[in-house]
């Protein structure tokens, strides 16, 4: 309603503008009677503006009914010399008052009349036509970008439903590999899997998190797949983080390539080799892990989801500000990912 408002608002003003600018530079003495009388004759011409720029281009030029579209110009010619009829005898008076104090100004008759109401059909069409056009150009790149919004925000949660069901069949295996060892440490890694199955319900769920969050996410998952590896295994996260700087990252974003540096970094003993780094400023995000590659050219779908899904979120979430580089050789494999704040 109030969109409305504000574009009638804006028409009105926008012919009073058209109606009054002229006088300030005519010679002729500007008068109220002189600004009512060419108001008059804007009558016939506005009628004609909007009765073709919203109903008869929208619904007949851009749908392409083209003889519909000039049929209907015809019928506005006829619309636009009856209007002009009726308000002859109105414009007649005005004429009068104001020839006393202009001479030069008549209402034109026969021939002259009929090619100068004409010419103003025309102009009135051709402006009025640019003018309905652009508008529903704009209407419908418009519609586009927001089902182009709609698809990326639909492509966004189908990526999270499929990521999130690879990460809980990793950690459950987890459990599962303690209870079988009947473990101490079960109790607790049952606590660190709750923290994360929190994070991962409610959390996630938001567009962004405050990146804290998110490594306190990957410390948990990490404390679960320690009780899983071998002894002599390396693992080492090293952070350095700006207390200073409230900094927000899309939940979710980096956990798959921990999840793959523990997946195909596990040695035949049981024994995985991971470095991990992660500094976070008020300007940007960088964030690397590499491993020790013992399991290559075996990818299973769940790897595929998990990896190639996060280079989409990147792509839709970040687009340009985000760098991401993978390197794998015979026996490494290292993520970069650096993203813009």
């Amino acid at each position: 309603m109030i969109k409305r408002i504000e574009y009638i608002v804006r028409h009105i003003l926008s012919w009073c503008v058209l109606i009054i600018v002229p006088h300030l530079f005519s010679a002729n003495p500007l008068s109220l009677n002189l600004l009512l009388f060419h108001a008059l004759l804007y009558v016939a011409p506005i009628t004609i503006f909007y009765l073709h720029s919203d109903i008869i281009v929208p619904y007949f030029f851009i749908k392409r009914h083209y003889l519909y579209y000039f049929s209907s110009v015809l019928v506005l010619y006829g619309i636009f010399f009856f209007i002009n009829d009726m308000m002859s005898p109105l414009l007649e008076k005005m004429v009068a008052i104001l020839s006393v104090e202009n001479p030069s100004i008549h209402v034109l008759k026969g021939k002259q009349m009929i090619t100068s109401r004409s010419f103003v059909f025309f102009i009135t069409l051709a402006a009025s036509g640019m003018y309905g056009y652009s508008v529903q150009n704009a209407k419908r790149e418009q519609v586009l970008k927001e089902m182009e919004r709609q698809q990326v925000v639909s492509n966004l949660q189908l990526l999270k439903s499929q990521l999130s069901p690879h990460f809980l069949f990793n950690a459950m295996n987890s459990l599962y590999s303690l209870s079988l060892k009947k473990s101490e440490e079960l109790p607790n890694a049952i606590l660190t899997f709750s923290d994360l199955l929190r994070y991962n319900t409610y959390d996630s769920s938001e567009d962004f998190v405050d990146v804290e969050k998110e490594i306190e996410y990957l410390h948990n998952y990490v404390k679960i797949q320690k009780l899983r590896v071998a002894e002599g295994s390396t693992i080492l996260f090293d952070e350095e983080i700006d207390k200073n700087a409230s900094v927000q990252i899309a939940p979710m974003i980096l956990i798959p390539f921990v999840e793959n540096a523990f997946k195909h970094g596990r040695s035949p003993e049981g024994t995985v080799d991971i470095i991990a780094n992660i500094r976070v400023s008020a300007n940007e995000i960088c964030f690397s892990i590499v491993n020790k590659l013992f399991v290559s050219g075996t990818k299973d779908s769940a790897h595929g989801i998990g990896i190639q899904n996060v280079k989409t979120r990147l792509q839709l979430i970040y687009g340009p500000k985000h760098h991401l580089e993978i390197h794998e050789t015979e026996t490494d494999y290292r993520v970069d990912l650096k993203i813009d704040i």
